[in-house]
């Protein structure tokens, strides 16, 4: 699964061992781990928040159709009793 949740947690894993490393030559590396948090937000924006806001508007049912599924189901509750 390539977009799967274990290849989010490898690269945080990837993320937080690069920051590591590169925090032996400079304190302010330490800084790469607050990247976390903004690609946390991106994947957030990208699979949940931007769907949803940009989604069309549902179509309207045809009223038609709607009547036929309720008889259909009046029918179906009267057999039941």
């Amino acid at each position: 699964m390539p977009e799967g949740m274990a290849e989010h947690v490898k690269d945080l894993v990837i993320l937080t061992c690069g920051a590591q490393m590169l925090s032996l030559l400079s304190n302010y590396l330490w800084l790469l781990l607050l990247l976390a948090p903004l690609r946390a937000a991106w994947m957030a924006w990208v699979s949940i928040i931007s769907p949803w806001l940009f989604a069309p508007a549902p179509e309207d049912v045809d009223p038609d159709a709607e009547a036929k599924r309720q008889r259909k189901m009046d029918r179906k509750m009267r057999r039941m009793r």
